[in-house]
């Protein structure tokens, strides 16, 4: 028989894991560290092997074309499901909707796409009543920590993660920041 503090370990050490990762993406990416968590239970219920029955994947259920980019932007490793690359694509890619749309927007464009919400704000689309549940659900998850609208936001169109973005003289600044904290917006 297995003791019940035998069993706990490994999800202790899964969560203190999943803190470091959210510590380090909040410091890099200026979100708070509750957002992220409320995002990372939202999607994942913090499972890191979650795999969505739409391909996404890990604590923070990235799309593999999302993960590819941010992983490439990033400089993360090869592994969606790793822990710490998945939160700080994640982040990231939080972040670089954050600037592009603001709040609540950017929790709608990281649920539906960036795609399918530009597409609802010009009034060409609908969004899915999944989004909007799951804009409802993150905030109310945050309804009792600091707003996330007192984030400062960056120039969107600098970040290479949107198409058109990263070129020209904003494109000189990336909303990522390094380890030594350069590019911070």
């Amino acid at each position: 028989m297995v003791s019940r503090h035998a069993e706990a370990a490994p999800v202790a050490q899964v969560e203190r894991q999943i803190d470091l990762a959210i510590a380090e993406a909040s410091a890099r990416f200026g979100l708070s560290t509750q957002l992220i968590w409320a995002v990372v239970m939202a999607e994942s219920d913090g499972r890191p092997d979650a795999l969505s029955p739409k391909g996404a994947m890990g604590l923070m259920q990235l799309m593999p074309a999302t993960w590819s980019e941010m992983r490439a932007e990033l400089g993360l490793g090869d592994d969606p499901f790793e822990m710490r690359d998945n939160v700080l694509a994640g982040a990231g890619y939080l972040r670089a909707l954050y600037d592009r749309f603001g709040s609540p927007g950017y929790l709608a464009a990281y649920n539906a796409g960036p795609g399918r919400y530009k597409r609802h704000l010009d009034g060409a689309a609908s969004l899915p009543r999944e989004t909007l549940a799951y804009v409802a659900s993150v905030r109310q998850r945050l309804s009792s920590q600091v707003p996330v609208e007192t984030m400062a936001r960056a120039d969107w169109r600098a970040s290479a993660v949107f198409v058109g973005g990263g070129g020209g003289e904003a494109g000189e600044r990336s909303i990522f920041v390094s380890s030594g904290g350069e590019g911070r917006p």
